[in-house]
């Protein structure tokens, strides 16, 4: 039987294969009816300590049972030696034992001759990131060996598949690197909204949406924020364009006035000077915003681990820090105003400052406030033992 090189319906299954859920679930039930095979096998090794990967796989067997018998034979009597096999080379069984040896093996007799596998073919791909497939098909023996075209066929698979591999390992650096941006985002308590050149809400991370609820002067209607006052919403409509016109980033700042909060602040920032891609809907311009009156306060007990102080003085110093008078810290910890002040003196003792500012300031931009869970943008950690501490808008 001949078997054709890559074509355009396997280069569509290959190149679409990092964007599908379960990466390659096609290209590997296409490569089975395209080599006449009994079953097609794709494991993903991914970078890392321990077996970690994934196997997707299309034959007519049970499953569960092959990676039962996996799990406790596979790599013990596999005679695929894939420590020594190079990829982009072809291995068939026959390279590392004869078919007569094979066929007295316990792993064909009690694994492969039961479900048919008397004959493979495997093909490495790796990329230089760590990722790897071990890409395989099996036929039995009504089905008879693969020919040596068969067999070229499918080392033209390497190519566009390791061209692939390496598109998937950057996709998924690139979803990794945004997971850790958003939860820096989140954490920090600082929306972030994505527009398109026409202005249109592409993305909105959680605290966007939290903040927006929560606040009734901007929404967002038909994928545009909309502004509850006429006047600031033309204002707001200005930055936009004054932002989207400029080739290089730029940034625009205004404050939405609120009737029992602090004014919420927006900072608008060009994208095209970050990206080469033009169109209508391809990303223009991030929208952050802020809410002063938000909790962005950090755990107390990192802030006592970070600066070697108690909880009684990590917890003054975020009481500090969220805006706090040392008389209403006091008050809040149900403390006298010397108490406060000693343990004001401690805070300055042990971290080399000497003003209530620096502490301020030295928590504000600690670590610790990357700790706070994103989840729970008013609340605050529980209080240490000791004094009682009161949450404050």
């Amino acid at each position: 039987m001949g078997v054709s090189l890559v074509d355009q319906a396997l280069l569509e299954d290959i190149y679409e294969g990092p964007l599908e859920e379960l990466p390659w679930q096609g290209l590997v039930a296409r490569i089975r009816q395209r080599f006449n095979v009994v079953g097609c096998s794709l494991y993903l090794s991914l970078p890392g300590p321990g077996e970690c990967g994934l196997d997707v796989s299309d034959n007519d067997w049970d499953v569960e049972v092959l990676r039962e018998h996996n799990a406790r034979h596979y790599y013990r009597d596999n005679p695929f030696d894939y420590k020594e096999m190079q990829p982009g080379t072809v291995y068939r069984w026959t390279d590392f034992i004869s078919r007569e040896q094979f066929v007295e093996t316990p792993y064909y007799r009690e694994f492969c001759q039961p479900v048919g596998f008397d004959f493979a073919l495997c093909l490495g791909i790796d990329e230089p990131g760590g990722m790897a497939i071990w890409l395989s098909v099996v036929r039995n023996e009504a089905q008879g060996d693969f020919s040596r075209e068969e067999a070229q066929a499918f080392q033209a698979l390497y190519a566009p598949m390791r061209r692939a591999l390496r598109l998937l390992a950057r996709i998924q650096h690139s979803e990794t690197e945004r997971q850790v941006y958003q939860t820096a985002l989140e954490q920090m308590a600082i929306g972030a909204l994505v527009l398109d050149t026409q202005a249109r809400v592409v993305s909105c991370n959680a605290t966007a949406q939290a903040l927006i609820a929560d606040c009734d002067e901007i929404s967002i209607i038909g994928n545009r924020i909309k502004l509850q006052d006429v006047a600031l919403q033309q204002v707001l409509a200005g930055h936009f364009e004054a932002v989207m016109a400029k080739a290089d980033p730029t940034c625009e700042v205004m404050a939405i006035p609120r009737n029992s909060e602090p004014a919420l602040g927006l900072l608008m920032r060009g994208l095209r000077g970050i990206s080469t891609l033009s169109g209508p809907q391809q990303p223009a311009l991030v929208v952050y915003l802020s809410d002063p009156a938000r909790h962005q306060l950090a755990p107390r007990n990192l802030v006592a681990q970070l600066f070697g102080l108690t909880p009684t003085e990590a917890t003054l110093a975020t009481m500090l820090a969220d805006g706090l008078s040392l008389a209403e810290a006091a008050s809040a910890m149900h403390v006298s105003e010397n108490s406060v002040r000693s343990y004001c003196k401690r805070i300055y003792s042990k971290t080399g400052l000497s003003r209530q500012g620096e502490v301020v300031k030295l928590v504000l931009q600690s670590v610790a406030g990357l700790a706070r869970s994103p989840s729970s943008l008013h609340s605050q950690d529980p209080a240490p033992a000791g004094p009682r501490t009161v949450a404050r808008r």
